[in-house]
């Protein structure tokens, strides 16, 4: 993604300051301008590292395996069993991750310089990237550290896609093509059909929006 680029349209279109969030593998690259918006640094935000012990594996070991006869068939039915559950369970284990970061941080007060023990191994607080005042950069600075350093939010860009305000065809100049890899995943019928689906609802409303504008 042709990141200077995209700012600069960006910028042009009055969204720059939205949509845009400092790139701290870029930044770190030039000192200078990294120590300098150090004082709009907001506050750290942490996420939770499960560490597990021995004990802790043996306690998540999965018990369930995949039969050597099993064919497409079986396969297919299995995935379609299996993947609500794993949804469910990844959305109890988000939020258990949060409530912890919740409890640690009320209980210490500060954040936390060693990982906590626990019966099955032991739990690290572990600091999210740095955040910055995006607002206030431009104020103080002017819009050329945030096109230059800057790498636009993706959820934020099709939240303006959606709300048309800019179109796929807006953002498609900026794209490049770094490597290809190709990637298959087995999904249900009904998963593939709610997937474009989806896709197609998200066509319109842009398209919609974009009229209504």
């Amino acid at each position: 993604m042709d990141y200077i680029g995209l700012n600069e349209y960006l910028y042009d279109v009055g969204l720059l300051l939205q949509v845009t969030e400092i790139d701290n593998k870029a930044i770190k690259t030039n000192e200078l301008y990294h120590d300098m918006i150090q004082d709009f640094r907001l506050p750290e935000t942490f996420y939770v590292k499960p560490n597990f012990n021995k004990a802790g594996k043996e306690l998540i070991k999965s018990k369930f395996e995949i039969p050597d006869h099993w064919g497409i068939n079986e396969a297919a039915q299995h995935i379609g069993q299996l993947k609500p559950r794993a949804k469910e369970l990844a959305q109890q284990y988000e939020g258990l991750k949060s409530k912890l970061v919740h409890l640690i941080e009320k209980d210490q007060q500060k954040s936390i310089k060693q990982p906590i023990s626990h019966k099955y191994g032991s739990i690290s607080l572990v600091a999210n990237q740095p955040k910055y005042d995006i607002s206030a950069i431009y104020d103080y600075l002017g819009e050329w550290l945030l096109i230059e350093y800057g790498k636009p939010n993706s959820k934020l860009l099709e939240h303006y896609i959606l709300n048309g305000m800019l179109s796929e065809r807006d953002i498609e100049p900026f794209k490049t093509v770094k490597d290809i890899r190709l990637d298959f995943s087995v999904m249900t019928l009904e998963d593939e059909e709610k997937f474009l689906t989806m896709k197609d609802i998200k066509k319109q409303i842009s398209a919609a929006n974009r009229v209504g504008a």
